[in-house]
């Protein structure tokens, strides 16, 4: 269940910061309470562009050494751990 969304056709696509600021903007939410879950550098480049804290999920397109390198919180390897370390830590 989504509150909003944004794709390519509707603003600048990832890594630019727009379909995450735009979505901030429209739910009212500010960066410091924002975190991009991702599996690919283009949304981690995203988060940080738009001042973001963000958590990569490594079962994507792109490899796992090349998340690690964007430096988000955690780099999780599959759906399972990504809820367990929401459960710790959001």
């Amino acid at each position: 269940m989504f509150a909003a969304s944004r794709c390519a056709d509707e603003c600048a696509s990832k890594p630019a910061p727009d379909m995450l600021s735009e979505l901030m903007e429209e739910l009212g939410a500010n960066a410091v309470d924002t975190l991009v879950i991702g599996d690919t550098v283009h949304d981690l480049q995203m988060a940080a562009h738009a001042g973001v804290q963000a958590v990569a999920v490594s079962h994507g397109a792109h490899p796992r050494g090349d998340l690690v390198a964007l430096a988000p919180l955690a780099c999780l390897a599959n759906i399972d751990e990504l809820t367990l370390w929401l459960a710790r830590n959001a």
